[in-house]
């Protein structure tokens, strides 16, 4: 092949129909060829209903389809998988702003929406489907009757048309973690991505409280201020605070103001947000919006000089009950939910760029120092006429990115935005929610939600920093979701209501300087956790993630919910869960049995969780006779170590974020043990080996264990 230029025309039977499937090097300038070019082996019968275009290099193939007359949405139906063990999808489901995940066995079973799909084969190795945005289209995978995967392509603009549309990128490889990576480097590098690692935004390194599960619209000064209260007689305060829906001036679902609530903030945002920081010393104030103001816009009235437009939006036949998706899959629960009631009569847009610079202007002369922005993926509704839902889509992010970046520094939450066209648009420092709420009144959601905010983060991860969503403290299944929160490599922060804090449980996750451990990347399902749905069989639930000292963190949590039998649920970890972790032999923190083993990367440890319990395992690798686990009273321990030194035989360097109860597994007792100079007690028991001292909360420094050489 001469640079990707050549063609390979492969004559193929498909329903007893001669196939020619043009085999081209497409976008040669985007992605240059290597190699043959060739669709993926596990890709076969390839429809006869459109040509498909592969262009294949070292890592995958990008699948363009074409169509005989102009389309502005179109089911193209692709073709089967051969060889197909079990798949898992992350999709939109219930509604157009949340992705949800589905494990299954067979193509039908494919749910409309699905942006990512991951393939496991009969012969041990993976196939990831990316649906791309391309242009002003984007598509979604959808499993059809036929048996075969269908893609849906769409502009969202009856007036935007094309015949072509590269809607697919396929990799195949034999580590599910390294291809998904690989996979998604490769769309960043065809979409024109900046490909650097994310920073985190500031806000995110403290703990947080959000008003929303605590009073709901009815946010207050007054309520506010008497949780900061509530949390410092506790002895644990949030480094940052949301004000949620409810503290802004709205009428008619419009913003008509840039100012809070009089009747609930009466002395202004301003002096709430003032005390917040002088009195209560949070160090960050974000407020919620939606990403046009409101839920239907800004007031043309009140605020008239943001060129608001008054637009009626476009909802998909497929989702309104016209017309059966072509993939001959349709849900009339789907239909009525996908998109909001609140969409069917005309929205209030404003000019993004204006209505941000000087909505955001006047928060940020208020103290304010970020915003959580709401409802993003309605903006696909509203491309009629406009040139489409792709490039609303990109005037959103690109406005939202403008503005954090000249006011808050990348303080912003994206919320309501697991559309395709959002998240491969979006900037890498962006922090997404990744899954729908968390809902105190759905015994039946929390497993569930874990299940997902995971999985999405497994594709979602490679594009975007996952934020997980809040939690409460005191509600039954406080713990199980502080759990996951303080291994999820997201924000961590709470709704707690005044007087229902756990201040046990909220110590496990922060730090005295009101900051939290924080892993390396985002939280991922264990290979063996991949293609099972705990929530429906009896299976344990493994997440796993890296710290900066060198270990790992792995949490196996039971996701059921039979409101008639909780029975316990057997299953074991390995050092091999954790993908990415070096070495032969580690030590094992259990931090809900509280005990320190030693085991071989072989050996498996056993353990049986009854419905929406957990255990966290602290892995650190044994190095000389010694392995640091970090801060036992915190979930994520190893978390608490940023760096550790062997400066000499006998001598280790411990840096710690703070102090707590110290612990590490060694191998002789230790001769010394100092931090800052000082000497300091400690207890070592050599039938388990274990190290522990106890170091004054509010003192991080450099811990110094001497051992005493072997004889």
């Amino acid at each position: 092949m001469d640079n990707g230029t050549a063609s390979l025309k492969l004559n193929l039977q498909v329903w007893g129909c001669s196939l020619t499937v043009l085999l081209a090097g497409l976008f040669a300038d985007a992605c240059p060829a290597s190699g043959d070019a060739e669709m993926p082996p596990s890709l076969t019968d390839l429809s006869d209903q459109v040509t498909l275009a592969a262009k294949h290099d070292q890592e995958g193939s990008w699948v363009e389809l074409r169509s005989d007359a102009p389309f502005s949405e179109k089911d193209f139906a692709i073709g089967r998988v051969a060889d197909m063990d079990s798949f898992v999808s992350c999709f939109r489901g219930r509604s157009s702003c949340w992705m949800e995940s589905l494990a299954g066995h067979s193509i039908p079973e494919v749910p409309p929406e699905t942006q990512f799909l991951l393939i496991h084969l009969r012969n041990g190795k993976y196939l990831a489907m990316i649906a791309l945005v391309d242009g002003s289209f984007r598509s979604s995978l959808s499993g059809g009757t036929d048996g075969r995967l269908h893609l849906i392509t769409e502009s969202g603009d009856s007036r935007t048309k094309t015949d072509r549309v590269t809607g697919l990128y396929l990799e195949e490889g034999g580590d599910p973690f390294k291809l998904i990576r690989s996979a998604a480097a490769r769309v960043r590098e065809q979409s024109g991505a900046v490909n650097s690692a994310p920073r985190m935004p500031d806000f995110a390194r403290f703990l947080g409280w959000c008003s929303w599960n605590a009073f709901y619209e009815k946010v207050s000064h007054d309520g506010v201020m008497e949780i900061m209260r509530k949390f410092e007689e506790g002895g644990v305060s949030p480094g940052f605070v949301i004000l949620d829906d409810g503290w802004q001036c709205a009428a008619d679902r419009l913003l008509t103001g840039y100012e809070a609530n009089r009747e609930r903030f009466p002395d202004g945002l301003a002096a709430t947000v003032r005390k917040l920081k002088q009195t209560h010393n949070v160090s960050r104030v974000l407020v919620w919006q939606a990403f046009n103001g409101y839920w239907r816009g800004t007031d043309p009235q009140t605020l008239p000089d943001l060129g608001i437009e008054m637009i009626t939006p476009r909802i998909p036949a497929r989702f309104t009950g016209v017309d059966a998706a072509p993939s001959g899959k349709h849900d009339a629960t789907v239909t009525r939910t996908f998109y909001p009631p609140i969409y069917q009569k005309p929205v209030a847009e404003p000019d993004l760029d204006k209505f941000f610079s000087a909505y955001h202007g006047f928060l940020r002369s208020q103290g304010v120092d970020g915003v959580k922005i709401d409802a993003m993926t309605w903006i696909e509704t509203l491309g009629e006429d406009r040139g489409g839902r792709v490039r609303a889509m990109k005037g959103l992010v690109g406005a939202t990115e403008r503005s954090e970046k000249t006011l808050f520094d990348s303080n912003v939450i994206w919320c309501s935005s697991c559309s395709n066209d959002c998240i491969l648009q979006a900037p890498r420092s962006a922090i997404m929610r990744t899954s729908s709420d968390f809902f105190p009144d759905k015994p039946e959601s929390h497993g569930r939600h874990l299940i997902n905010n995971a999985l999405n983060s497994l594709w979602m991860g490679e594009f975007i920093i996952p934020d997980w969503d809040m939690f409460q403290t005191r509600h039954p299944s406080g713990a199980f979701h502080a759990a996951s929160r303080a291994i999820s490599g997201g924000p961590v922060y709470i709704s707690d209501e005044p007087g229902g804090t756990d201040f046990g449980l909220l110590s496990k996750l922060a730090l005295s300087d009101r900051t939290v451990p924080l892993c390396l990347g985002p939280a991922r399902p264990t290979a063996d956790s991949l293609f099972v749905d705990p929530s429906r069989e009896p299976a344990l639930f493994k997440i796993f993630n890296l710290n900066p000292a060198g270990g790992g963190v792995l949490g196996v949590f039971n996701c059921g919910h039979n409101p008639v039998a909780d029975t316990p649920v057997n299953g074991d970890v390995c050092v091999d869960n954790v993908s990415g972790l070096s070495g032969e032999e580690f030590a094992v923190f259990r931090h809900q049995e509280g005990s320190l083993t030693r085991i071989a990367r072989s050996n498996r440890l056993p353990l049986a969780l009854r419905e929406l319990e957990f255990e966290l395992f602290t892995l650190a690798p044994v190095s000389d006779g010694f392995a640091a686990i970090g801060l036992a009273d915190k979930f994520n321990s190893g978390g608490c170590v940023t760096a550790i030194r062997r400066t000499h035989p006998g001598r280790i360097e411990i840096d710690l974020r703070d102090g707590g109860e110290f612990l590490a597994w060694s191998k002789i007792l230790p001769r010394t043990v100092s931090m800052n100079g000082q000497e300091l007690a400690f207890q070592f028991d050599p039938k388990s080996h274990s190290l522990r001292v106890d170091i004054p909360r509010g003192h991080p420094g450099t811990l110094v264990v001497g051992l005493i050489p072997n004889k």
